[in-house]
């Protein structure tokens, strides 16, 4: 029987939590140091033009080299610099003065946030998963171009990830763009993920897809985030690798509350566990398939009574298995017109593609 007195033993226990403590942050530098050993011999880095913006990008990764257009690769840093010297940032293709002609779908998402800028309060730009800051970077130079003052905040805790500063410094963007180097899912605390090299894209968390673990994040509740920052009202970007369903659920009483809008993957073959919840969101949210949010083809309304006919239609059409979908709040204001004006743009096949 152990007779050790109650203050002794809780040193004790305090003395191993120090332990783990420091043998847990240990293994956590360890795993980054080999990390960025692989990144410098295995990967290079390009400068990637998006037109209104450049990119630092992986080569030998990817989604640079299957969604890279050839003629966008290898942009020179020095003209980079020099355009920014002798003409400043370039805008974003869309603003005030032409946003109600624009036709072109790839520009949708263009028109959702500024119609949501123009109706809420302060809205802000939320990105889980932000890869490189490809999304980020996009609209937070649009936010710059309108003169919108709220904020693009980045979640990705991966290499990948750590490109986001680089980027958001690269285009001027760094008061605009806020970087949190963690992943987010519907728990805090450490998860495991599985990382591929040259596949820098698709970093994920064990829980959900069940493959050997070979690194460690820290994870974070958005819901906790949100709370904590005073976020109002918020545009969503979710590609968590399979977390997207739990992080909506997490965050729903925000999103009812202040009527915020968002985006997400659907898993194709994940639909028949995914539809009930699909449907109950339907309730608060229209919901709007774009194929490949990077470059929405379409913005096709899915409603209930279609769901599983439209899901078995596009089955062929997604050769990755899955569709971006946009959710737009019910309580948006003038949201019938909106969503009018973006299902009526033009439809084309899926195209994916970054640049």
């Amino acid at each position: 029987m152990n007779n050790e007195r109650p203050a002794a033993l809780s040193a004790r226990m305090e003395n191993l939590q120090t332990q783990v403590d420091e043998h847990y942050a240990a293994l956590k530098e360890i795993i980054q140091i080999l990390k960025a050993n692989e990144t410098r011999i295995n990967r290079g880095i390009d400068v990637v033009d998006f037109g209104d913006y450049r990119l630092f990008m992986f080569t030998n990764d990817n989604l640079y080299d299957r969604l890279v257009d050839d003629s966008a690769k290898h942009f020179s840093l020095d003209g980079h610099y020099r355009n920014i010297a002798s003409s400043g940032y370039d805008k974003s293709p869309v603003d005030r003065s032409n946003s109600a002609s624009v036709e072109e779908t790839r520009w949708g998402l263009y028109i959702l946030l500024l119609h949501l800028i123009d109706n809420c309060q302060n809205l802000a730009f939320i990105d889980v998963g932000s890869f490189v800051g490809d999304v980020a970077v996009r609209y937070a130079n649009f936010f710059r171009t309108i003169d919108h003052h709220g904020k693009v905040i980045c979640f990705d805790p991966t290499v990948a990830g750590g490109l986001v500063p680089h980027n958001a410094a690269f285009n001027g963007l760094e008061n605009i763009i806020e970087y949190h180097p963690v992943a987010v899912s519907h728990i805090n605390g450490p998860l495991l993920f599985a990382e591929r090299s040259g596949h820098t894209d698709s970093s994920h968390s064990t829980l959900v897809i069940e493959e050997a673990p070979n690194t460690i994040y820290s994870s974070i509740r958005l819901s906790d985030f949100i709370a904590a920052n005073k976020i109002g009202e918020a545009f969503i970007k979710l590609d968590a690798e399979g977390l997207d369903f739990q992080i909506i659920e997490d965050i729903k009483p925000f999103l009812d509350k202040t009527g915020s809008s968002f985006a997400f993957e659907y898993i194709i073959e994940k639909h028949h566990s995914q539809k009930n919840f699909v449907i109950k969101l339907m309730e608060t949210h229209f919901l709007l398939d774009v194929g490949y949010l990077q470059h929405p083809s379409f913005f096709n309304l899915v409603q209930a009574d279609n769901l599983d006919s439209y899901i078995a239609d596009i089955m062929t059409q997604r050769p990755h298995g899955f569709t971006d979908m946009v959710a737009v709040s019910k309580k948006t204001p003038m949201v019938d017109k909106l969503i009018d004006r973006l299902v009526n743009l033009p439809k084309h096949q899926v195209q994916f593609r970054l640049a």
